[in-house]
């Protein structure tokens, strides 16, 4: 399993496409996710003012090439999509959540895939 972390109004305006991602492939070759592992890494990332979800994706429902390539920033592996994203690979969509502070908290639906 792998994990695109995207905002909830991108989210909400692509859940009913077969497949997704086209801006991303554009701007950067490829489309960026994360494991179980490297997720809590980039969580500080993204916007404090904006609402986000997780996407659970079945690496072996994907439709496009996957390449797990090293961050030379930060020494580790990360899944990559050479390709749109299929909707029909997605296990589940929970959302991101935050503590009183603001700060991302781990959703506890999120266990069970641990």
């Amino acid at each position: 399993m792998i994990i695109k972390c995207i905002e909830k109004t991108y989210w909400e305006s692509v859940r009913n496409l077969k497949h997704w991602g086209e801006a991303e492939l554009i701007k950067d070759g490829f489309i960026h996710n994360s494991t179980i592992e490297t997720l809590p890494i980039i969580l500080n990332k993204f916007s404090m003012d904006k609402s986000f979800v997780l996407l659970l994706l079945d690496e072996n429902k994907l439709t496009s090439p996957l390449i797990y390539e090293m961050s030379k920033k930060l020494n580790l592996e990360f899944p990559h999509i050479y390709g749109p994203i299929n909707n029909d690979a997605i296990l589940e969509v929970l959302p991101l959540l935050r503590d009183a502070s603001g700060n991302f908290i781990e959703n506890p639906e999120f266990l069970k895939y641990k």
